[in-house]
């Protein structure tokens, strides 16, 4: 088997199956990315600071800009969904550091990020129950969830 094929191989596998991807992401022009980090007693996963370059892919080429905000980023991926992987991401990361996300909210926006990529409709839902609803407004979270369907696939 040539290196090629192994590759190809592991591909068609992980194209079936289906991924979720969990974060909290921390943005903020006054508050510096190391005293989230502090804050949170956890290492982004991701960050940028403000002033940073960045390059965009155009029709023209390439265009490179300059971030206008600090941003942080704390990431989890699973090759499957369970729902418990977010409720699992919601009581860690979250409910231990409710006050500590609180605190933040006055200085910077937060959002907690689901996006779920599916190959199954049955598979594609997100249930919050009431009190991980509430935990998450009440830290003054944005909730973003983004769901895509392999149609090739279903």
């Amino acid at each position: 088997m040539h290196q090629g094929d192994k590759q190809n191989i592991i591909l068609k596998t992980y194209s079936f199956m289906s991924k979720i991807s969990l974060a909290i992401k921390i943005t903020s022009s006054s508050l510096a990315m190391e005293e989230v980090s502090a804050l949170l007693n956890i290492q982004p996963t991701y960050s940028h600071r403000k002033g940073d370059l960045y390059t965009l892919n155009t029709q023209n080429g390439h265009l490179r800009k300059m971030w206008n905000h600090d941003f942080w980023e704390y990431r989890e991926e699973y090759i499957d969904h369970d729902i418990y992987h977010t409720k699992d991401f919601i009581s860690r990361i979250i409910r231990t550091r409710e006050d500590r996300f609180k605190e933040l909210k006055k200085y910077a926006n937060i959002v907690f990020f689901v996006t779920g990529y599916f190959v199954k409709y049955d598979k594609a839902r997100f249930q919050f129950s009431r009190d991980e609803f509430n935990l998450l407004t009440n830290t003054g979270a944005e909730i973003d969830v983004d769901l895509y369907f392999r149609s090739d696939s279903i």
